[in-house]
């Protein structure tokens, strides 16, 4: 898990550009794509959760189900769209998939802002206070440079603390 949090933003910006690239021809790019980005997300919530002191940590369940909804609802409209058509899947159902998907994707991005800015200040803070983590979460590829600087220095002063 930490292999995604130690690589250069660079790097992940790299991948990303090529990918993004590739989905326009494969549903197999974008679901990759999408599957990338859940598990870097969902690596920054779960390592900088472990940096949170132990008192005032939030549970992790409900993030972690919103990683897991994610990306099966990312398979589910891949798949549909690929092989039945978007318009088998009734006009609700889309919707209402596209609105889960779209909260608790939201839910995921603003826990792991909300943890990454905790890891950063050492103590829990308020949603407000990491929306700008928020946004470079949100606008991927050009936050990658701000976010992957961000826990590069909570990685380094967690094992320079422990040593």
């Amino acid at each position: 898990m930490r292999f995604f949090l130690q690589i250069k933003a660079w790097q992940l910006f790299l991948v990303w550009v090529i990918l993004s690239i590739f989905c326009l021809v494969s549903y197999v790019a974008a679901f990759l794509l999408n599957l990338i980005y859940v598990f870097w997300i969902y690596s920054i919530g779960v390592i900088m959760h472990s940096y949170v002191p132990q008192n005032i940590r939030p549970g992790l369940g409900y993030f972690k189900f919103c990683c897991l909804f994610i990306l099966i609802a990312t398979l589910v409209i891949s798949v549909f769209n690929r092989y039945y058509g978007i318009d088998k899947l009734s006009q609700w159902g889309e919707y209402t998939i596209i609105l889960c998907f779209l909260c608790f994707a939201v839910y995921a991005i603003m826990f792991s802002a909300r943890m990454l800015e905790s890891a950063v200040k050492g103590e829990l803070v308020n949603r407000s206070d990491s929306f700008v983590t928020f946004l470079y979460l949100g606008f991927t590829p050009f936050g990658f440079w701000y976010i992957q600087k961000a826990v590069k220095r909570v990685l380094k002063n967690q094992t320079t603390e422990v040593r």
